[in-house]
């Protein structure tokens, strides 16, 4: 299991990201979801076979619209509009990191293995690109998170492809936008 998403007002339904989103020994077998509390499990449209070897990092519930979940995996970013009956690629590449910004719902941002960070402001449905000035060491992955005390501030820490220590921490205080 990558990662798990509740619904905002109903306890009972939840979603599952499968498989081991660092890339280890279990690849994703796409999105599952439960309507009892996690009692039973079954596939969303996002199904995948292990033979494939996708994975997925992340899943995301919009507070406001519950039926709009977005998904970050090894292919790029996915969303659906309803609940995840059906899913729409919206965004191309190995996303690691996605983070949805506690004062806008229809802000997000989106990491990539590498030095590129997407950002939305239509609830994932366009993207423009932003880059880390990592380009001259080599950027491995980039962990994103909103300060909940300041939401207009982000960080973003990244890895080392070389030593895959730590690259560096890089801080915005206008919503990612730089």
């Amino acid at each position: 299991v990558t990662d798990l998403a509740f619904h905002p007002t109903d306890p009972n339904r939840l979603w599952l990201a499968t498989g081991d989103g660092d890339f280890g020994d279990t690849r994703s077998i796409g999105i599952w979801t439960s309507e009892d509390g996690g009692q039973s499990w079954d596939p969303t449209g996002l199904d995948w076979a292990t033979f494939m070897g996708r994975t997925l990092q992340r899943v995301l519930v919009s507070p406001m619209h519950p039926d709009t979940l977005w998904v970050a995996s090894s292919l790029g970013l996915y969303r659906t509009l309803n609940g995840g009956d059906n899913w729409t690629r919206t965004l191309i590449g190995n996303i690691a990191s996605l983070e949805l910004d506690p004062a806008d719902p229809e802000h997000l941002l989106a990491g990539e293995y590498g030095n590129r960070i997407f950002e939305s402001h239509d609830a994932g449905e366009t993207w423009s690109e932003q880059s880390l000035d990592g380009s001259a060491f080599g950027i491995s992955r980039i962990a994103l998170a909103f300060a909940p005390s300041a939401p207009d501030t982000v960080y973003a820490v990244a890895g080392n492809v070389s030593d895959q220590g730590l690259a560096g921490v890089w801080r915005s205080t206008d919503n990612g936008d730089t």
